[in-house]
């Protein structure tokens, strides 16, 4: 049997090796009984799309709606709700600026550029916007929606859905910052009021609810895309074959 020379054996396992993943753990509270608090979520590129797989937590059921707030370029939004915010039909667009709730502050250097809304089910989430400063609920830039596994079933184990890194305006190789907030944009009486969970992604708001009360968020993750599969693969084998010719 015919077995591959070095070169090619590299090529392969640079291959396979071009791409990267990340995990981050829920922050264990349970305030809406523990979905994302106990579960996980995993980040994963190939250069061109970003994969995320949220676990659910096993405490309670996906019922509400999880935000990613994310962090791509200097400037961005550092607080929300903004002034002039208006009332919003659409439950996505109403949990990232948490309408007619008391706000959601980020500190710590980060300002939201984009967010993406993700709930197990309804017509009005899995959509990611642009959050440029000063926009409201309604004026939210929409990019497109994503195509989430398991969407329809809120006891299921997990959900994973790709959005393109040009979609948040990245490159190959460049980082990202994120945070997270779980929150019920329906729960007012009479005014679609949001009340939000201490659950979360690498924040941990305390451990009661928040509420309708206004929370800070000062921490984040950094996670960062591989480079030009094919420019990595290049100069991989350009340093090898160089290191040859030395021999």
């Amino acid at each position: 049997m015919k077995t591959l020379g070095p070169l090619p054996l590299l090529f392969a396992a640079l291959l396979a090796g071009s791409a990267h993943a990340a995990l981050y753990l829920g922050n264990g509270q349970t305030g809406f009984g523990g979905p994302v608090g106990g579960g996980s979520l995993q980040i994963t590129d190939d250069g061109t799309n970003l994969t995320f797989t949220f676990n659910r937590g096993s405490g309670g059921n996906f019922n509400d709606t999880l935000v990613f707030y994310f962090d791509t370029d200097p400037g961005g939004t550092t607080a929300y709700p903004s002034s002039g915010e208006v009332g919003s039909p659409f439950v996505g667009r109403r949990a990232i600026v948490n309408e007619f709730g008391s706000g959601i502050t980020f500190g710590g250097g980060f300002a939201s550029d984009f967010a993406f809304s993700l709930k197990a089910s309804g017509s009005e989430s899995n959509h990611l916007f642009t959050t440029p400063a000063g926009a409201n609920a309604n004026t939210l830039g929409f990019i497109t929606t994503a195509a989430v596994t398991n969407f329809g079933n809120a006891a299921a184990s997990s959900y994973s859905w790709s959005i393109a890194l040009s979609s948040l305006g990245l490159n190959p190789g460049d980082s990202f910052n994120f945070t997270t907030a779980y929150l019920n944009p329906n729960s007012g009486s009479g005014s679609d009021a949001s009340f939000r969970s201490n659950e979360a992604f690498v924040f941990d708001y305390g451990a009661t609810n928040p509420g309708f009360n206004g929370a800070t968020v000062t921490g984040f993750q950094t996670y960062t895309t591989v480079p030009e599969p094919a420019m990595a693969i290049l100069g991989s084998l350009g340093l090898i074959l160089l290191l040859r010719r030395r021999k």
